[in-house]
């Protein structure tokens, strides 16, 4: 599904809402795989940001939990 800013959303839908898991990649460039519950994050996910820096992530119905540097090995 593509949005009128430029997202782009890939995944599982439950009617109209993001659901279960999908992948949504903005115009900006960085990219968030994840859960998600009636169009919010939900458990957990990776933020991939456009200057390839990679965050581990928890979510609880849209309120970030836990946001985690993913350091390169």
């Amino acid at each position: 599904m593509f949005y009128r800013r430029g997202d782009r959303y890939i995944g599982e839908f439950k009617g109209d809402h993001k659901q279960g898991k999908g992948t949504l990649i903005s115009a900006n460039g960085s990219k968030y795989i994840g859960y998600w519950d009636n169009d919010k994050k939900d458990k957990k996910g990776e933020m991939h940001l456009q200057d390839g820096q990679i965050f581990e992530e928890l979510w609880q119905k849209g309120i970030l939990l836990s946001h985690v540097k993913i350091e390169p090995n």
